[in-house]
């Protein structure tokens, strides 16, 4: 895990990113956060964990109608609650994208605002041009944060079984662990159920014998036989 006071896991793994870069490397981000697709390039990609697909250059335009160099803007317009980005009051991606295709970016929709046709959207430009501008540093990620560790620190190398499973316990990622057969000494793992033995359709369970007092010990009574069940067979229901 790589982390570094006062910055956040977006910055780091945008810096990250722009060293390997630099290094003359690619960068597959595994992501599919709308905040990371401003670094989208040449060399630098996003991966869907969930749909497993890789998200470049058209896969965003397609998404937001802006390529990645413009997703800083679409942003700054369009907000984003969920990180108390507060964006322009009334404008969605779409109006975000419009706005954009036209004038090309956040400074340019703001410069054109008083020359707009009057509207509710004219006047939310206009009201919060400032808030615009302040959501735009917001959603700007620092890709000269510091690197904790140096790249080279970071090279695909065999885990250490033991911190790997220490991590892999603490976290609860236990299919991985059975997955990697990691699990560690038996005493560690669950008890196994005994699954109980299933009756074949239309039997009964077998019943225990019953003991007879012969006044010399204990024998076995021979067992009554109950008269055989009809069987059923599979009928549709039709709720």
């Amino acid at each position: 895990m790589v982390e570094a006071p006062d910055w956040e896991a977006d910055d780091l793994i945008a810096a990250y990113a722009r060293a390997a870069v630099r290094a003359g490397g690619e960068a597959l981000i595994i992501s599919s956060d709308k905040d990371l697709m401003q670094l989208i390039g040449p060399h630098i990609q996003l991966l869907d964990p969930i749909k497993e697909k890789p998200i470049g250059r058209e896969a965003v335009i397609e998404k937001f109608g802006v390529p990645p160099e413009k997703m800083i803007d679409l942003q700054a317009l369009m907000g984003d609650s969920t990180d108390n980005v507060p964006g322009v009051p009334g404008i969605g991606p779409k109006g975000a994208a419009q706005l954009l295709a036209e004038y090309g970016d956040l400074e340019a929709v703001l410069a054109a605002a008083p020359a707009m046709k009057p509207s509710k959207r004219r006047d939310a430009l206009l009201a919060h041009a400032e808030t615009a501008r302040l959501s735009r540093a917001l959603v700007t990620l620092r890709d000269d944060a510091p690197l904790p560790l140096p790249l080279e620190a970071l090279t695909l190398r065999e885990p250490d079984p033991a911190a790997l499973r220490a991590w892999l316990t603490a976290q609860g990622f236990r299919s991985i662990l059975h997955r990697l057969g990691l699990e560690g000494d038996a005493t560690h793992r669950p008890a196994e159920k005994k699954e109980a033995k299933r009756e074949g359709p239309g039997e009964e369970p077998e019943e225990p014998e019953e003991k007879e007092n012969t006044g010399r010990g204990e024998r076995a009574a021979p067992r009554q036989r109950r008269p055989p069940r009809a069987r059923r067979g599979l009928c549709h229901d039709p709720r």
